[in-house]
């Protein structure tokens, strides 16, 4: 929806409001649930639109998660740490002045932002870095 809010665009017809929640308004949920189920062709005016309005970038997150994955918590970060210190590589350069028992504090905040890169390339190295040194199981419900 945001892509439109503030525009003169309303290609689905709906009005334009946001709940107190800060969710879409359900008739502009529904529009896009209801393209998500139509069959069309790449050059079709309904696949743009569910493209610009219905759809995210995909980030390193959303493939961590569907390999079972999910941002460590605080009583991981040292054990990770010492696991990317052990490394044979430094990709994101933190290993200077430091050692294994003493994490850098830009550690957690690399992870972070790794976490929330956008990419749509299944092989983008930090999906891999993130599973690796970032990340921990999800909790079998």
């Amino acid at each position: 929806m945001a892509a439109h809010v503030g525009t003169r665009k309303n290609p689905f017809s709906v009005t334009l409001t946001v709940s107190e929640n800060g969710n879409a308004p359900v008739p502009f949920m529904e529009k896009c649930e209801a393209l998500f189920k139509e069959k069309v062709v790449v050059d079709d005016e309904k696949y743009d639109q569910v493209l610009e309005y219905c759809t995210r970038d995909t980030l390193v997150s959303d493939f961590a998660w569907t390999s079972g994955k999910q941002l460590a918590g605080d009583g991981d970060w040292n054990g990770l740490w010492k696991k990317y210190f052990e490394s044979s590589d430094d990709f994101w350069n933190l290993k200077s002045g430091q050692s294994a028992t003493s994490m850098n504090n830009n550690f957690k905040t690399k992870c972070s932002g790794e976490f929330n890169v956008k990419t749509g390339d299944m092989n983008h190295p930090s999906i891999a870095r993130v599973i690796n040194y970032c990340s921990k199981d999800i909790p079998k419900s």
